[in-house]
Parts: structure tokens; C-alpha cells; sequence
């Protein structure tokens, strides 16, 4: 009972002993001293509403024990005379308040899941809307493989030449590369983000190698979006430099966790052959889509090689 009840208890409790209704007052006031014992006020007024000269005496010795300097309280004393004992029984009940229950490892600890079951069911829902949409973001755009669960399982496919030489009743990825030789990406990563499509496995990342004004922040905005790479420049001649966006196949797993550990500010070195076509065929031979590079460095990586730390 916060200060503002004890006054609006105690002005009814007034109001109704000039009503000549002790009833009334005495309920009022059994509800103030229950919490408050050593209200000053509501003993005086217990006095007032008490019918007996044994419970008025009681209720007179409270205020005085709280008030020894009340005149008022001195006054009410000699009125009533000092002749009987102080008694131990009050003529107003009063219970206290039970002690504060100590806080449990347990309360602390299942108090949020205890908030959240009480949550109306639009919030659940938005809820549940938001950590998807925030698990999907994790699971597109972070480069980890969340502790091998989305690994690619080296051994279950390869690429090949041509898949009519291939054993039957497997999948079958056909090549088809660009050159012979090896090609060498070197400068600063702008961004890497990871390739999660299930009809071509062996495409791990996408890898923004950038070098010259490309590789400057303040010069050059970039951003990957869907496999394709953007840049601009606050400047209308074109920046100095190479970007090359790398859809990275590594050739064993070895390669693939030297990719995992890219971050942007990076300086690698990313060795590997071009690839200009992927195709896949199913089990029965049955073509079943195409990976082609358009604009950007697919990859069959042969060498990782990170120079220096993002600092």
C-alpha cells in the first residue's frame, strides 16, 4: 500500500466517523494498520472509532509509543484516565506481512520463457516471421559451413569431361573450361559469402577480389548480390585496378576450409583454372541445368593464399 492509498484509506475512515458509522472507519483503518503498524494517524483515529474504554486506552498507548510529544495524544490519555493496565490485546487486528520470498537460480532463469508463453499470438508470429527471415540472412551471406552441417561432400561428385563416359545411376557434372592454363587473382577481398545450391555442390563461394582504386573503400562502393558483383565511383572516369568476382569450386576440402577463413580486408592470392560451363545430368542421363559463367571467375581452385591479416 503505496502512500496515496494510507491517505485515501484514512480520509474514508474520517469521512465516515463524522458519519457516526465506527463500522465503516474501523474496516478502513484495519486495512492501513495490516501494513502500516506504525502509522501515527490511523492509531488516532482507531481511537476514535473504538467503542470501549479497554481498546480506546490501547489505541491512545500506540499513538504516544509513536508521538510521545503529541499534545493531542497526552490529552486523550488523561481523558481516559490512567486506571487500567496496558493491555496486549488490540482492539484492531493488524497482520504483517509475510516475508519476501528469496529469489531462486531456477526463477531467474525460466522467467523469460515464462514472459514469452504469456505473448499474444500475432507476436509469436512475428516473432517466428523475424527469426527466419534473420536465419536466412545468416545462412546466405555467412561464410561458415555452421560446423561441417553444410559442408560439401567432396567425395560424392566430381566434374568431369563428358558424362556419356561416366557410370550411370549417379549424377554427372560435365566441364567445359575456358583455357588450359591457370589464372591468378591477387588483391584485397571486398566481400566473401557462400554458395548454397544444391544442383552444383561444388560451387563453395563467392570471392570480390579487388586491386587499385577497387580495393579502396572511400574510391569504390561495391556489392554482391545473386552471384553478380556492382560497383560505383564518385568519379565519372573509370577507377584503376581489377574486381573479379570468383564463384570458387576448390578441388578437395583442404582448399575449402582456407576458403572458409576469407574475411573482407583480406589479401589473398587465388589460383585456379576458369571454368566457362557447368551441366548437370541426372541419374538416367536426363540434362537437368547449366551453370554459366556470365561476367565473373568460375573456378576450379588449386591454391589459397592469404598474405595479410584484416587488421
Amino acid at each position: 500500500m503505496d502512500a496515496s492509498e494510507i491517505r485515501y484509506r484514512l480520509t474514508q475512515a474520517l469521512e465516515a466517523l463524522r458519519k457516526s458509522d465506527k463500522a465503516s472507519a474501523r474496516a478502513h483503518i484495519r486495512d492501513v494498520l495490516a501494513e502500516h503498524a506504525d502509522n501515527a494517524r490511523a492509531w488516532q483515529l482507531a481511537y476514535l472509532a473504538s467503542d470501549t474504554s479497554k481498546q480506546r486506552l490501547y489505541c491512545i498507548e500506540r499513538w504516544l509509543d509513536l508521538e510521545p510529544d503529541s499534545e493531542r495524544a497526552r490529552a486523550a490519555y488523561a481523558e481516559e484516565g490512567d486506571v487500567l493496565p496496558r493491555v496486549a490485546a488490540p482492539a484492531v487486528e493488524t497482520t504483517s506481512a509475510p516475508p519476501p520470498q528469496k529469489l531462486k537460480v531456477s526463477d531467474i532463469l525460466f522467467a523469460p520463457f515464462a514472459l514469452l508463453l504469456q505473448l499474444p499470438s500475432i507476436i509469436w508470429l512475428a516473432l517466428l516471421v523475424i527469426a527466419g527471415i534473420s536465419l536466412g540472412a545468416v545462412y546466405t551471406r555467412a561464410n561458415t559451413d555452421f560446423y561441417g552441417l553444410a559442408a560439401p561432400d567432396f567425395g560424392s561428385f566430381s566434374l568431369v569431361a563428358d558424362c556419356r563416359e561416366s557410370p550411370s545411376g549417379d549424377p554427372c557434372w560435365q566441364v567445359v573450361f575456358e583455357r588450359g592454363r591457370d589464372s591468378v587473382f591477387s588483391g584485397t577481398v571486398r566481400h566473401v559469402s557462400p554458395i548454397r545450391l544444391a544442383s552444383f555442390p561444388m560451387l563453395t563461394h563467392d570471392v570480390l577480389v579487388t586491386s587499385g582504386d577497387f580495393a579502396d573503400p572511400s574510391l569504390v562502393t561495391v556489392n554482391v548480390r545473386n552471384h553478380h558483383f556492382y560497383w560505383r565511383s564518385q568519379f565519372p572516369e573509370r577507377p584503376d585496378g581489377a574486381i573479379n568476382l570468383l564463384h570458387t569450386a576448390p578441388a578437395d576440402d583442404t582448399l575449402y576450409r582456407q576458403l572458409l577463413e576469407l574475411r573482407s580486408g583480406d589479401t589473398v592470392v587465388i589460383t585456379g583454372r576458369e571454368i566457362l560451363t557447368i551441366s548437370r545430368y541426372g541419374e538416367d542421363g536426363d540434362f537437368q541445368g547449366k551453370w554459366q559463367d556470365s561476367g565473373c571467375n568460375t573456378l576450379v581452385v588449386t591454391s589459397v593464399e592469404l598474405q595479410t591479416e584484416a587488421q
